[in-house]
């Protein structure tokens, strides 16, 4: 496991799928992730209102 300040990683080198994009977790979550080891992160939501 790593960690990488207070977020413990315990999958390095893995890609990452966060669903409901458009909430705060979404719009939150990405962030913490860009300078981990995770080597793609992709955002997924189905709102229609989204853009």
């Amino acid at each position: 496991m790593i960690f990488v300040g207070d977020i413990a990683h315990p999958f390095p080198c893995k890609k990452l799928l966060i669903t409901g994009g458009t909430g705060t977790f979404g719009n939150a979550v990405p962030l913490r992730f860009l300078d981990t080891d995770i080597v793609e992160i992709r955002v997924f939501s189905r709102d229609e209102k989204s853009y």
